[in-house]
């Protein structure tokens, strides 16, 4: 792969991004009396069509429409599949939950899947690190016939195999932004699994490997109280005082919901960089992530104004904007 490669497919990436909702434009669906008049001010002012809808409450169907044809897109153009493999893995091994569950508790995981990433377990094909997947999953329920289990061995598997691709391509920035991702996801970890007192051998096991700093590092903050892992080098130069300020809030709120949100402000702004890229796989990549906020930042917007939820509520729970 070379970045020579994405030239033309970062020129038509420059013009979809100038059809990304702005800070502006969310304002005004913020600021939209009811519902049904926040998606036609959506509709107006991006790609989204929700015209065809009887009611707001539909709009999930052609949000999911729409992330879909994104992906397929991104496939279709990208001059290598392995930049859209990576973001796209959250939806395949998301599948590959859905159904070992499915499999073993009889109910139909038809209306949970993604059209992102189908996943046909009838092929006699399938690629290894599916296969490998799939069989330590199960394996794992079969033992302890615990469903987070199968969340447990998959979020690893899917973090590997992302690796895997960064380690192919050999972008600077999108090896980054992964092993940021696992590391955020592991600090998550850390939080939750320490308020659900499930000690630090199930944390072990559901930590990712990979991420800017040894998760064993982490993992030797279970016994200590959360507000030390604001204080760990690592944490403080990547993160400032996001880890801080969540942890404030959650004194406060008793939840981890201001956490998230900084988050995922922070990878957002970190996606950022990609704009100061002339052209290369980073460009596509952090299109789909800008993407991926953009739906993220319609389903706050529509939830809280079909629970007729204040504006200033509203502005505290969405997230950064790319654009």
């Amino acid at each position: 792969m070379k970045n020579e490669d994405f030239i033309e497919l970062t020129i038509r990436i420059r013009l979809l991004e100038k059809k990304l909702l702005t800070k502006a434009n969310i304002t005004r669906i913020i600021e939209a009396p009811n519902a049904t008049e926040a998606l036609r001010q959506i509709s107006q002012h991006s790609e989204y069509d929700f015209s065809s809808l009887k009611k707001a409450e539909d709009y999930e169907a052609v949000v999911k429409e729409h992330i879909e044809g994104v992906y397929a897109l991104m496939y279709g153009l990208s001059p290598d599949s392995r930049v859209v493999d990576i973001p796209a893995a959250k939806y395949g091994y998301h599948n590959l939950k859905t159904l070992l569950k499915s499999k073993h508790s009889g109910k139909d995981a038809g209306g949970m899947l993604s059209p992102v990433c189908v996943i046909d377990l009838s092929k006699d094909d399938l690629p290894p690190h599916i296969t490998a997947a799939w069989g330590e999953a199960e394996a794992a329920y079969l033992k302890t016939a615990d469903p987070q289990s199968i969340d447990v061995v998959l979020d690893r598997h899917m973090f590997a195999r992302m690796l895997a691709l960064c380690e192919e391509l050999k972008s600077d920035f999108i090896t980054e932004y992964t092993r940021l991702s696992i590391d955020i996801f592991n600090i998550k970890t850390l939080l939750r699994v320490k308020g659900m007192k499930r000690g630090a051998r199930f944390l072990s096991e559901c930590m990712a490997a990979g991420g800017l700093t040894d998760k064993q590092l982490l993992l030797s903050y279970y016994d200590k109280e959360p507000g030390a892992l604001s204080l760990i080098a690592f944490c403080k130069y990547y993160f400032g005082d996001i880890i801080k300020n969540g942890l404030d809030s959650h004194s406060k709120a008793g939840n981890y919901a201001a956490l998230d949100k900084l988050f995922d402000d922070y990878l957002v702004e970190f996606s950022k960089k990609s704009k100061y890229y002339a052209f290369g796989p980073e460009v596509l990549f952090a299109y789909i992530i800008s993407k991926e906020n953009e739906i993220r930042q319609i389903r706050i917007l529509m939830s809280c104004k079909l629970n007729d939820i204040r504006a200033d509520i509203i502005r505290e729970r969405l997230r950064d904007n790319y654009v």
